[in-house]
C-alpha cells in the first residue's frame, strides 16, 4: 500500500510539475523537463523491479545528482538481476508523439558517450517524449554497439580547444577607455 501511495504521490507530482511548467511564459526550462523525465523512468523500473524481485528494489536509484557518473538513474536487469542497468536519460515534450520510422534526435555529453563506451551492454539511454497526457519510453541499450551497426548517427557539435603557448602570440594590449 505505501509503494502504491508513493507511485501516485509520483505521478501526481509529475503532472503538476508538467502543468506548472507549461504555464510558465518562458516555457520549460531543461532541468524541468530532464528532472519530469527521470521521475517517470523511475517509477517504471520500480514497478517493473518490484513484480520480479522486490527485495531488490534498493537498488533503484536516481543519481543525476553526481553528473561525473554519465547516466542518470541505476537499475538491475530483468533478465539477470545480478546484473546493474545504467539508465541514460533523455526527455522531449512533444504535442504528439513520434511516429515510429521518424529519427529524432538529443544531445549527449562527451562524459555520457564515454560512459556508455566503458560500460556497453549494462549503458541504456530511455528516450522519453512527454505530452500533456502521456509519456513513452524508447529504450536504447549499449548505443556505442547502435552507432558502429549505423543505427545511431553520432554529429559533434561541439569542441573543446585546448591551446599551448606555441599555437600563436599576442597582439598588444588594447586600451579599454
Amino acid at each position: 500500500h505505501r509503494l502504491c501511495c508513493y507511485f501516485q504521490f509520483i505521478f501526481w507530482n509529475t503532472k503538476r510539475i508538467y502543468h506548472w511548467c507549461k504555464s510558465k511564459k518562458t516555457g520549460f526550462h531543461k532541468r524541468e523537463i530532464g528532472d519530469i523525465g527521470e521521475k517517470v523512468v523511475f517509477k517504471y523500473e520500480v514497478e517493473q523491479v518490484q513484480k520480479i524481485r522486490p527485495d531488490k528494489l534498493g537498488v533503484v536509484k536516481i543519481v543525476s545528482n553526481d553528473t561525473s557518473l554519465g547516466y542518470d538513474i541505476q537499475s538491475v536487469q530483468l533478465e539477470d538481476v545480478s546484473k546493474k542497468k545504467l539508465i541514460e536519460v533523455k526527455t522531449t515534450i512533444r504535442t504528439f508523439m513520434p511516429e515510429s520510422e521518424i529519427m529524432t534526435f538529443f544531445p549527449m555529453s562527451a562524459n555520457e558517450w564515454e560512459t556508455a563506451k566503458n560500460y556497453g551492454d549494462i549503458y541504456f539511454i530511455y528516450r522519453v517524449f512527454l505530452t500533456k497526457d502521456n509519456a513513452q519510453i524508447f529504450v536504447i541499450q549499449n548505443p556505442i554497439e547502435h552507432e558502429k551497426a549505423k543505427n545511431i548517427i553520432i554529429e559533434p557539435l561541439q569542441y573543446r580547444v585546448l591551446v599551448k603557448p606555441q599555437a600563436g602570440t599576442y597582439l598588444p594590449e588594447i586600451k579599454m577607455r
